[in-house]
């Protein structure tokens, strides 16, 4: 990891190759966005991701207090984890003292810039993942305040996707429009995503048909939200996941559930076996209680229940129930119903 193939956009991204972090522990590699460079924790060899951290005004390096702000926001990120939320395991010192967030992600990850027009199907699996955990973000009450393309890393499959940086050490003056703000950002990154029909989708869907117009539904969806000012703050993020999850379930409904069993006419255990009333129910044989019998009473011949002659010393089994063949009618005692 010596060569940077450099940030999309072409913006270098901070540090340099080979630069080390926290004395050693880690050293920094490929640049994957502008804000995210690929990185080799040396003490454990492993590959990890590091994520530079701009200070609160954006100017000259971080002072104590904002990395026991960072901390604090690492620490509250992992009591509300989520999939698209990547934990951060470490916060690093780089030169002049800027700091790093290093997450343990896939080394092959991309920026969301750089993997070019992706299938509707895709972006609204990625949209829906990454909105998920900028709601987990805002339940840890971390305003992630830099939201934007550098930020967004995606992997090979569509529900992999990870929004990196939110332990950014912010204390925002007004956090519901803070959390807003977020959500407008996020909303308008993803609108930016080039779209690319779905693969099969070669002829022009039926008209009404939501899957088929399911790229023109989610841009109209991303665009409205990245644009939108409600009147009470705070609940644009959580607006935004809904619509999201509504528009997915819409565009991949749920298979019919398999049939009951119960319900197939060659079941031998089927309805009309059962028998409400009591007073038709055919006779057959229960286990119906039966007087208890003294150990080693000897039972008279064709008798079933009661123990005549003195009791066997050397007996020692005790029948309390016994087989035998009734025939089941309406109650007739006072316990009837009228």
């Amino acid at each position: 990891m010596t060569v940077t193939r450099g940030a999309p956009g072409g913006d270098p991204a901070p540090g340099a190759p080979g630069e080390l972090l926290s004395g050693g522990h880690y050293r920094l590699g490929d640049a994957v966005t502008a804000a995210v460079r690929v990185a080799h924790d040396d003490w454990e060899d492993r590959a990890v991701v590091a994520v530079a951290l701009a200070p609160d005004d954006g100017d000259g390096p971080p002072g104590p207090r904002f990395l026991t702000r960072v901390v604090r926001d690492v620490r509250r990120g992992v009591e509300h984890p989520h999939p698209g939320l990547a934990p951060a395991r470490d916060v690093a010192a780089g030169r002049g003292r800027d700091l790093w967030l290093v997450h343990d992600l896939p080394a092959d990850v991309r920026g969301l810039a750089d993997v070019g027009p992706l299938p509707a199907s895709w972006v609204l699996a990625l949209a829906v993942v990454l909105a998920g955990a900028l709601a987990a973000a805002h339940a840890a009450r971390l305003a992630h305040g830099g939201i934007g393309a550098d930020v967004v890393l995606v992997g090979a499959e569509p529900s992999a996707a990870w929004l990196v940086g939110a332990p950014s050490g912010r204390r925002p003056g007004d956090r519901p429009r803070a959390e807003d703000d977020d959500a407008r950002a996020l909303a308008a990154t993803l609108a930016a995503v080039p779209m690319a029909p779905d693969p099969g989708e070669h002829e022009a869907p039926p008209a009404g048909d939501l899957a088929g117009d399911l790229a023109g539904d989610l841009a109209a969806l991303l665009t409205r939200v990245a644009q939108e000012r409600p009147d009470t703050p705070g609940g644009l993020g959580a607006a935004l996941l809904r619509d999201l999850q509504t528009l997915a379930a819409a565009a991949d409904p749920a298979p019919d559930p398999a049939p009951d069993p119960a319900d197939d006419p060659a079941d031998d255990h089927g309805t009309e076996d059962i028998h409400t009333d009591l007073a038709t129910r055919p006779t057959d044989v229960i286990p119906t209680p039966a007087p208890v019998v003294p150990a080693g009473a000897v039972r008279a011949a064709g008798d079933a229940t009661a123990p005549v002659g003195p009791p066997d010393p050397d007996a020692s089994t005790i029948h309390l129930y016994e087989p035998v063949r009734v025939t089941q009618t309406a109650p007739t005692s006072g316990n009837a119903p009228t």
